[in-house]
């Protein structure tokens, strides 16, 4: 997790904010991170509406730790008029899938989720110092997925989500540098640095 990696690699002097909406998943994250030693902070909230919490150009690392999917996931269920933040997630873990796996066989995904998801991007960067990174990273367990309608669809749309944002974010003018690191696969990473020039 994010936090621990905080604790652990500024000595504990780094601080870990994060935004999260549905409840239950609010709850756990508070009980993982009650031993930490870090200053730490949910913000019950869309993270689209960070900047309502934070001055711009004030955070060094924007992480989206294996997110993306909960992000499109987030955008479908508010358009189908779903709520996310009281339901028992884990419930409804399978039905969030499937809705956006609906949208992707469609071949609707990116004219559904597209504006939201780069708004979201556009407030990330605006918090970030000069020079700051946005960090993303995806994992996927096939086992996750047997309940799904179209496996096949599924694991390809969920193992393609680092390409999709780094394909999104790079028709944009959002000035971010990708950053190519030596032992990260860039199916499951992406670094983008805030600069001036876009490159």
């Amino acid at each position: 997790m994010v936090p621990q990696a905080l604790e652990t690699f500024s000595s504990g002097q780094a601080r870990y904010l994060t935004a999260n909406l549905n409840k239950m998943l609010t709850a756990e994250l508070t009980g993982r991170m009650s031993h930490l030693g870090i200053e730490t902070r949910i913000i019950e909230d869309d993270a689209i509406n960070l900047s309502r919490y934070l001055e711009d150009e004030s955070v060094d690392l924007v992480a989206f730790n294996h997110v993306i999917n909960d992000i499109l996931e987030h955008i479908v269920a508010k358009k189908n008029k779903k709520d996310t933040i009281n339901i028992d997630f884990w419930q409804h873990f399978h039905e969030l899938i499937n809705d956006l796996v609906i949208i992707e066989k469609r071949g609707r995904l990116k004219e559904v989720v597209f504006e939201e998801f780069m708004e979201l991007i556009t407030v990330a960067y605006e918090l970030l110092k000069p020079g700051g990174y946005m960090v993303f990273n995806n994992y996927v367990f096939e086992e996750t997925f047997y309940k799904n309608i179209d496996h096949e669809t599924t694991l390809r749309l969920y193992s393609s989500f680092i390409d999709l944002a780094r394909e999104w974010i790079s028709e944009s003018d959002i000035p971010l540098a990708s950053v190519e690191l030596n032992g990260f696969d860039p199916q499951w990473w992406l670094f983008l640095r805030k600069d001036h020039n876009k490159t």
